[in-house]
């Protein structure tokens, strides 16, 4: 288990001295960094670096990159929402909303959350796709509720935005469980 700490220490200073050249500004040391890394690990940690790396990919302007990458992880390991949600974000840097749709609603399925709904909404809206822009709106309010109910921040909040989900056509057991 002593070799495992030892890389796993070794990850996380990598890991703080990329976010370090991210802070300040210096992207491409920071891929750079992150990328002899890569080469040399095989662990858990592996799916990690690989979205981190691809993230600097993204803000260094190189979508192609990216995606290449999150798709390759994706093909080895299988899904994953991080994965899915950067995949979406790349296409839709790219103007290319059908595979950006398609990747966030893997995301989503995995994951549902109002802000991966409410993404969604606003993608369909732009494509004029209005019943599935619609639909993810009434999905985002559905989750924004829960989400306020199950953290406890705001009850007010959560029955408002769940009445707005059912007034909308939003129809499920918890969420009449919520407002009754």
């Amino acid at each position: 288990h002593f070799g495992e700490l030892r890389g796993s220490y070794g990850m996380t200073k990598t890991m703080v001295a990329s976010r370090k050249l991210v802070a300040d500004n210096n992207f491409e040391e920071a891929a750079k960094l992150l990328d002899d890394t890569l080469g040399r690990i095989q662990s858990d940690f592996h799916y990690l670096f690989v979205l981190v790396r691809a993230t600097m990919a993204l803000r260094l302007g190189d979508t192609d990159g990216a995606i290449q990458r999150i798709q390759r992880r994706l093909d080895a390991d299988g899904p994953n929402v991080q994965a899915f949600d950067l995949l979406g974000q790349a296409y839709a840097l790219q103007n290319r909303p059908e595979e950006a749709a398609a990747a966030w609603e893997s995301a989503v399925t995995l994951q549902p959350t109002s802000v991966r709904h409410l993404r969604l909404s606003q993608l369909y809206e732009g494509l004029k796709l209005t019943e599935l822009s619609q639909r993810q709106r009434r999905r985002a309010r559905y989750r924004s509720g829960l989400e306020a109910f199950r953290t406890g921040v705001n009850f007010e909040r959560a029955i408002q935005d769940l009445e707005a989900a059912a007034s909308m056509g939003e129809n499920s057991a918890t969420l009449w469980f919520y407002i009754g």
